[in-house]
């Protein structure tokens, strides 16, 4: 007699919508000037077996280092490709709008910003069903079209979870 079991859920084959959200800490340069604050990003997508892919939303609020306040809202789309069960590594584009408060007439200087980001993720947990929390690092650079191209060069580490 001959007993077979069920071969284990394969953790690549894990596919189907994915929600993510995400809380960060960001450096950025501008203009001479350092940038930093706090990021939550939202993340609205799918994933195969072999890679992900999301549509994003992230807000910055922060400072500059001369205490200037600043907002940055952004949009785009990312892909990951899946290096094993619980590492992922992409790249993606977004779009936005950067507001930085004057010094002199408190006015805000608001700019629309585009550029490319990569991506890197760490699953924190075993691959399965239910919430993954995760790390991801982020570098990315958004350039400024009214400013002559200028670039807010950004780097970010999160912490996130998958819904």
């Amino acid at each position: 007699m001959v007993v077979r079991f069920p071969a284990p859920d394969d953790p690549w084959s894990k596919h189907g919508a994915v929600v993510s959200l995400e809380a960060s800490g960001l450096a950025s340069r501008l203009f001479g000037y350092t940038l930093g604050g706090g990021q939550l990003g939202l993340r609205i997508g799918g994933e195969g077996p072999r890679a992900a892919w999301a549509i994003t939303t992230d807000l910055l609020l922060g400072r500059t280092d001369e205490g200037l306040t600043l907002a940055d809202l952004r949009w785009g789309a990312d892909v990951q490709a899946r290096l094993g069960s619980r590492v992922r590594l992409g790249g993606g584009i977004d779009f936005g709008a950067l507001m930085i408060r004057r010094a002199t007439t408190g006015a805000a200087m608001s700019d629309f910003v585009v550029g490319p980001h990569a991506v890197g993720t760490v699953d924190l947990g075993r691959p399965g069903p239910g919430t993954m929390p995760y790390f991801a690092a982020r570098v990315g650079a958004d350039f400024l079209p009214a400013q002559n191209g200028a670039a807010m060069l950004t780097a970010s580490l999160a912490v996130g979870v998958r819904l």
